[in-house]
């Protein structure tokens, strides 16, 4: 599995921003080049937030500074995955034995 895709919305200072990774020649590892305090940290916790689900008392902290007083969006966190073909066997695997 290899992620190909992040969209990520209004999530501490990002308002939009889409990290596309397959525009690249295929690499395992990307580097993230800014400014201080430009984003390339909030980036990485976002990342690990999509995949390590976020406590309920920690959820707060996530919307964005700018908007914390009356925040009624949406925190959005999403990715596009490649699944190579072993991959895909052991979903398929995995799906039988639930039935």
């Amino acid at each position: 599995m290899k992620y190909t895709k992040f969209t990520i919305e209004n999530y501490k200072g990002i308002k939009k921003l889409d990290l596309d990774l397959s525009i690249q020649p295929d690499h395992k590892i990307y580097t993230l080049v800014g400014l201080n305090e430009s984003g390339k940290t909030t980036i990485l916790e976002a990342i690990n937030d999509f995949e390590f689900e976020v406590s309920d008392t920690q959820k707060h902290l996530l919307i964005p500074k700018s908007s914390a007083g009356g925040f009624t969006g949406k925190i959005v966190i999403k990715a596009i995955l490649q699944f190579s073909d072993d991959d895909k066997e052991k979903i398929i695997k995995f799906l039988k034995g639930k039935g």
